[in-house]
């Protein structure tokens, strides 16, 4: 290197000058020979000095690691060694700056004559790769202690990291599943779309997918997930792993399936009964109706969702003037109503009885209603025929709308009269409604009154238009059939029995429903009282009850 001191060279000095990186010279007694501009600029700003030709470097720096490291080091290469270190520079009142120093020996006819250095500024990179560290060392513990599962996937599906929670999902250790591959413990329904999903990523097509899916545990088990997968890819936009995120959602998907079954019984019964059923959301749009309805309506049923009620109901007579202020009752109160009205049928005017219950979503909230409605023109032209009678009597249950004792026994006489008439079988249910008294007792009267008005509503639901129901005591009822064999008879009981069980399905965790019932039959020919009937029905029932409370097995 050549002496500047002397302003020799001048083209030296020039390219000294024209680098970037702080380059300097120094003798075997530690004094400049030599430096550019760069290298008095970081003098400057680390030290606060003006540094010079043949002054010391040591004289520049106060005690302290860079002094230390600077003796240190330039001994090594006054010795013959080259000398690769980093030392932070700065005096504390300035800023703190990180930089590598190469240092080699100057060698003048075979003897150590000076050390040249070259020192690069590290700082940033020295920043960057403590934040890339830091950022790293937070990835690893969100990594490991997230609350749901995380993986990290190698291109043909190895395991290479996986975190505690997804250990607890599948039920296998750390080591146990670092040795499988997520094909090992996929079901067989999804392998082929998860496969898919491989190529794609590989293809650079996709960067994440998203399945639910089922893996098999350790226990052969298989648990439902929800998992999100992101490629991560290199510079040049090749994948190299996944990150899987893998949630536990087995116990939501089994409600939902539990669910689906329970609305596909439900649509089942309800498609199969012969009553009118259609809900009403809270815009007065129709949201379902099934076939009867769809009959009754003249239009098929995906015609009907979506419409206006006041566009496709029945709008004659009572019903016309009745059924808007039914609909807002009920959504504003909350509770079912049940009407009676004349309705236009294929065929001409009929009487429709109609049970309206408020439908609630997952949050109590009312979204709209639930009707019923059934054909009851043979009952109301028997209540007509004999309404003078009947209203002197005050034959009506005002909690129930069925007939009370008194009507019962009218009108009971008088079908079974008819019966003998047409040598017609009779057959009589007599129900008592299971623990009223403790419900009446525990919760107070109007959750008993609630028992008794939902229990009417499973005997409207069940049983036949043609049917005399009857509320006969403050928790039993009375259902007399005409026309029955003595097989047919026990058929509608298990019926009634069936439709207790449907209703108690969708009553989310309250208090179930439950009825004791006695069955009584003559056949064509044999003696026919109504009373006679009502009380074998009623012999039966105790019998029943007596049964059940003892656990015994019919």
């Amino acid at each position: 290197m050549t002496d500047v001191r002397t302003g020799s060279d001048g083209w030296t000095r020039q390219m000294l000058d024209a680098l970037r990186v702080p380059v300097f010279a120094l003798d075997s007694q530690c004094r400049y020979i030599a430096f550019n501009a760069a290298h008095a600029d970081v003098m400057r700003s680390a030290w606060g000095v003006e540094i010079a030709v043949g002054a010391r470097l040591f004289d520049y720096l106060p005690p302290g690691e860079a002094r230390d490291a600077a003796i240190e080091n330039m001994a090594r290469s006054l010795a013959g060694e080259n000398v690769a270190s980093s030392v932070w520079f700065g005096d504390g009142a300035r800023p703190r700056r990180l930089f590598s120093l190469v240092r080699n020996p100057i060698v003048d006819d075979g003897a150590i004559v000076g050390v040249a250095v070259v020192s690069v500024d590290d700082t940033e990179r020295q920043r960057a790769e403590n934040e890339l560290r830091e950022s790293e060392v937070r990835f690893r513990a969100a990594f490991d202690q997230s609350a749901i599962g995380m993986a990290q996937v190698a291109l043909d599906g190895r395991w290479m990291h996986v975190n505690d929670r997804l250990c607890d999902i599948l039920g296998y250790t750390r080591d146990e599943l670092l040795a499988l591959t997520f094909a090992d413990i996929t079901a067989p329904e999804t392998i082929d779309a998860d496969l898919d999903a491989l190529r794609r990523f590989q293809a650079g097509e996709a960067d994440t997918y998203r399945v639910e899916k089922r893996y098999v545990r350790k226990d052969g088990s298989l648990v439902w997930v929800d998992l999100m997968s992101s490629v991560v890819r290199d510079e040049n936009g090749l994948p190299e792993y996944f990150v899987d995120m893998i949630e536990d959602v087995d116990d939501r998907k089994k409600a939902e399936q539990a669910l689906r079954a329970s609305e596909e019984r439900y649509r089942a019964l309800v498609e199969a009964v012969r009553d009118i059923v259609f809900v009403i959301g809270r815009d007065d749009r129709i949201e379902f109706v099934n076939e009867a309805a769809a009959a009754w309506l003249q239009a098929p049923p995906q015609e009907l969702i979506g419409k206006r009620r006041v566009d496709v109901f029945p709008s004659s007579g009572e019903w016309s003037r009745h059924q808007a202020e039914s609909l807002r009752r009920v959504l504003e109160t909350g509770e079912p109503l049940y009407v009676e009205h004349p309705a236009r049928f294929p065929g001409g005017m009929r009487w429709q009885g109609t049970s309206l219950a408020p439908l609630r979503d997952g949050d109590g909230r009312i979204v709209g209603v639930l009707g019923i409605g059934r054909d009851i023109t043979e009952r109301k032209q028997a209540e007509q025929r004999h309404l003078g009678e009947l209203e002197q009597l005050a034959h009506a249950d005002a909690l129930t709308g069925f007939l009370n004792r008194r009507g019962f026994d009218l009108l009971s006489e008088q079908a079974v009269a008819q019966a003998a008439r047409a040598g017609q079988g009779v057959g009589v249910i007599y129900g008592d409604i299971d623990r009223l008294k403790a419900t009446n007792d525990e919760l107070g009267h109007a959750a008993g009154d609630q028992v008794l008005r939902d229990m009417a509503t499973v005997l409207r639901v069940t049983l036949r238009s043609a049917d005399v129901i009857a509320r006969v005591g403050g928790d039993e009822f009375v259902v007399l059939a005409v026309g029955e064999d003595e097989g047919s008879i026990h058929q509608l009981a298990e019926r009634l029995q069936e439709g207790i069980a449907v209703f108690n399905s969708a009553r989310d965790g309250l208090r179930p429903l439950a009825m004791s019932c006695g069955v009584s039959w003559r056949g064509p020919g044999e003696a026919l009282k109504a009373a006679l009937l009502v009380e074998e029905a009623d012999a039966a029932m105790y019998r029943e009850k007596a049964l059940r409370a003892t656990g015994g097995v019919r």
